[in-house]
């Protein structure tokens, strides 16, 4: 048996001693951080001191339940939102083959919960949420607010998926007002979400796109007042026929889905619609964002009755709908506690 030399040993000790000391203080640090739960995963992975594609600690591709739980618990009368994303989400991330990536397209009124189901996909994932390096959220009047650039727009679109996928094939791209974005930018998207298993050597499958919009928003109330009109029950809308009228709607209408690739070649997954929001909806809303405030709950039905009389509703004989939805809640919400709380003093 050949034996090291003693000063090969000794160098040998002194760099695993140092090791040792260095992943100790990074243990210590990574504690402040994290839960004892984390710190004990996150040995298993000591190279990912900060966000780590590799690790469960940074993505979590098994947390269906806390994004159901969430999305009871504060998204309200959007059922086929909550019976069908989910399910979506969960297929997608637990398959460990997928066909390509997961592509929705949520599309309903301003303040029906677009933003806020993304959001809440992202935190459900993601140990960062929104800020993880792995989300990237693209808004028409930031990132394309020039259609003269479309070209220039495109060419960065691509190289800048193309780069974050290769870095870690698990990204979450969200695009926020698809109706103004220019027409024809989400072509450049289609390599990327069609069924390439490869593509110049980045496997985009495991990604998951959102589109938000506000496109067939009116469609999509006149449908559902409509149902309700003729005494139907909410919850017996189905998605099957919404998404054919969301479908035919995108297609033709101003913005980034006019006539785009994506739609004529079937590449959405799903098309999501946020249905218009009724008052019992809105006072659920209101009654969660005066819980965040703290507010007293031997108030809380009055103070509702007066947010809701701060709320427009619509359509002017009937007033079904709440046209801002819960847009603007929390700001009417905060109004009536202060007020509320100087009659108190």
């Amino acid at each position: 048996m050949t034996h090291l030399p003693n000063f090969l040993l000794q160098s040998v000790v002194t760099t695993v001693s140092s090791w040792t000391v260095l992943c100790m203080i990074l243990c210590v640090q990574v504690t402040l951080e994290f839960s004892f739960g984390d710190v004990a995963r996150f040995v298993r992975h000591p190279w990912c001191v900060t966000e780590c594609c590799t690790d469960e600690i940074w993505i979590n591709r098994s947390n269906s339940s806390g994004l159901q739980k969430a999305l009871k618990s504060q998204l309200f009368g959007q059922h086929l939102v909550t019976d069908h994303v989910v399910a979506a989400v969960e297929a997608h991330l637990t398959d460990k083959d997928p066909e390509r990536p997961l592509v929705l397209s949520f599309h309903g009124r301003t303040g029906t919960g677009k933003n806020y189901v993304a959001r809440m996909i992202a935190e459900s994932i993601y140990k960062k949420g929104m800020n993880s390096k792995y989300v990237h959220h693209y808004a028409a009047n930031k990132h394309f607010a020039h259609e003269k650039r479309l070209d220039e727009y495109k060419s960065l679109l691509r190289s800048e998926v193309a780069a974050y996928t290769y870095s870690c094939p698990y990204q979450l791209f969200i695009f926020d007002e698809i109706e103004d974005m220019p027409e024809g930018l989400l072509d450049s998207l289609k390599p990327f979400i069609d069924y390439n298993v490869h593509l110049d050597n980045v496997d985009y499958r495991k990604a998951i796109f959102i589109f938000l919009s506000n496109t067939a928003a009116m469609e999509i109330t006149q449908k559902t007042y409509s149902h309700l009109s003729a005494g139907g029950n909410r919850e017996k809308i189905t998605l099957q026929e919404m998404e054919e009228v969301i479908e035919k709607t995108a297609y033709s209408a101003k913005g980034a889905f006019n006539r785009s690739r994506l739609i004529d070649s079937y590449v959405i997954s799903h098309f999501v619609p946020f249905l218009p929001l009724e008052r019992q909806h809105v006072r659920e809303c209101v009654r969660v964002a005066l819980r965040k405030r703290s507010f007293s709950r031997r108030h809380m039905n009055d103070a509702i009755d007066q947010v809701m009389d701060l709320l427009q509703f619509w359509p002017e004989v009937s007033k079904l709908f709440a046209l801002k939805g819960c847009k603007n809640v929390n700001e009417k919400a905060a109004l009536v506690d202060h007020q509320m709380r100087k009659t108190e003093l």
